[in-house]
This record gives structure tokens, C-alpha cells and sequence, in this order.
């Protein structure tokens, strides 16, 4: 099994953004054309390209072929039916922030399915020169808990400690496949500077809470990125923690993008 992470640059793309329509399905083009503000459409359509063609080149296909199912919070995934015809098994998320695009990908090194477990993943990206309100989307946000701990940051460190905090939650809640306001004051990550965390996430109905693994990494240009994926260990702790994330710089070789980070 493997886990990537690649990284494409939207200054460098967006006069090429037609070049990817040819891989959108023709409900992806509807959606995009929907889509009122020019910039909006553009990243949606290089982000959507490069996630297919990245998709097809796993599961040996062209990227227009690729067949992707919706769940009910509206996450994109693999269709299963197709995972079986091809015999090849992907997962993967997309994040964007800033000029950046993350696509983070999980597949099985050989040929057949993985677990649905191994097929949560989430990824989410954050410029963190962007504007933002911190103590205020703490306040809003955060658990009585988390709200102690971001109050003990220095206060020279609690910028930083909030987009770790914000990334690690949404990077956990899309792995998990819901949706962000349904969950955000569900569950409970930290604001600290460890670069492997774990967090669970409530179970329902009975069941117990999942436990999930945690990278969070500093990128160039001020970006910041958590990776989130499952973990079967009964106790959270760097035990559970298995392989590390790796940061890498390997451009692709067809497409305009490059692997930052691997796990």
C-alpha cells in the first residue's frame, strides 16, 4: 500500500486549464459551467483534471473513463463496480488554498482491493497568509478542551498552532466522509507542533470511536498540510503511528504536477 501526495501550482496553470476539459465527464463540464466567477471555474476543472488523470494512471485507464460515485456529504470517490473491472483499488482527496491544489492518493502496490478502512484518507491544504479570524474560529469552532489548549500557545505561536489545528480537523472529517459543519465540534485534535498526532472520531449507533493517524507538515510559501488516515491500533501513541510521511520533490513526468510527500 501507498500513500502520495502531489501538489500543483494554479499561477503556472491557468492559461492551460482547457487542456484538462478533455478529462471531465460531461456532469463535471455541466457543474463547471454552473459555476459563475472565472477563477472558480478554472481551478475546478485543472483540479478535477489533474485528480482523474492521476486516478487513471493507476487503475490503467483514460482519465475521461474513470467513473466516480458521490457519497451522501458529497465526496467524490472510485466507483467500486470499476475498482472490480479493473482489479486496481484507489482512494484519494483533493484539497486547494491559495495557489495551491493537494491531491493526495492511496492505491495498492499490487494488483486487487484494499479494505474500505485503508480507503479513508483526507488531505487538506491551508495557506496561512491568508486572512483568517483565529480566536474568533476557535471560539466558534473548538471544544471546551481545545480552547484550553490554544490558550496556553505563546502568543507568537497561536497563528501557526491554529491552522494546525484547523487542518488536522478538516483533513479527519473529509478521511471520514462527512461533511465539516456536521462534524467539526464532534471531535477533538491538537494545536501542538508534533508532526504525527491521533485522533478519534465518534462511532454511531453503538460503535466505537475510529482512531485515526495524523501528518501534519509545513510546506514553502507559507502552506501548511495535514494527511489523515486510519489506524487499526487499539491505543493512540507514536506505536501506532506505523511509517513516516515523508516531504519529497518529484515532478511527474507527463503532468504538471509534483509529488511533495509520500507515507
Amino acid at each position: 500500500m501507498g500513500l502520495e501526495v502531489w501538489q500543483a501550482k494554479l499561477s503556472e496553470l491557468k492559461d492551460q486549464w482547457r487542456r484538462f476539459e478533455p478529462a471531465l465527464s460531461p456532469d463535471e463540464i455541466q457543474r463547471a459551467e454552473n459555476m459563475r466567477r472565472e477563477s472558480v471555474r478554472r481551478r475546478y476543472i485543472i483540479g478535477r483534471g489533474l485528480l482523474r488523470s492521476l486516478v487513471a494512471e493507476r487503475i490503467g485507464l483514460a482519465p475521461a473513463a474513470v467513473r466516480l460515485i458521490y457519497n451522501a456529504s458529497g465526496k467524490p470517490l472510485l466507483d467500486p463496480a470499476q475498482a472490480s473491472e479493473t482489479g486496481r483499488s484507489v482512494a484519494f482527496n483533493l484539497s486547494h488554498s491559495g495557489d495551491r491544489i493537494a491531491i493526495a492518493l492511496f492505491f495498492s502496490q499490487r494488483e486487487g482491493r484494499f479494505s474500505e478502512v485503508d480507503a479513508r484518507i483526507g488531505v487538506d491544504l491551508e495557506w496561512m497568509a491568508r486572512r483568517r479570524d483565529v480566536e474568533g474560529l476557535v471560539r466558534r469552532f473548538a471544544t471546551e478542551r481545545e480552547r484550553a489548549e490554544f490558550s496556553r500557545q505563546p502568543v507568537d505561536q497561536q497563528r501557526i498552532a491554529f491552522f494546525r489545528w484547523w487542518t488536522r480537523k478538516e483533513a479527519l472529517i473529509k478521511a471520514v466522509g462527512t461533511s465539516l459543519p456536521r462534524a467539526i465540534g464532534k471531535v477533538e485534535v491538537s494545536f501542538g507542533a508534533d508532526r504525527y498526532t491521533v485522533a478519534s472520531f465518534p462511532g454511531s449507533e453503538g460503535e466505537p470511536p475510529s482512531l485515526w493517524r495524523l501528518a501534519t507538515i509545513t510546506l514553502e510559501d507559507d502552506y501548511i498540510m495535514t494527511v489523515a488516515r486510519p489506524t487499526l491500533a487499539s491505543q493512540p501513541g507514536s506505536a501506532a503511528m506505523g511509517a513516516s510521511l515523508e516531504k519529497v520533490s518529484l515532478p511527474h513526468p507527463d503532468l504538471p504536477v509534483t509529488q511533495i510527500a509520500r507515507w
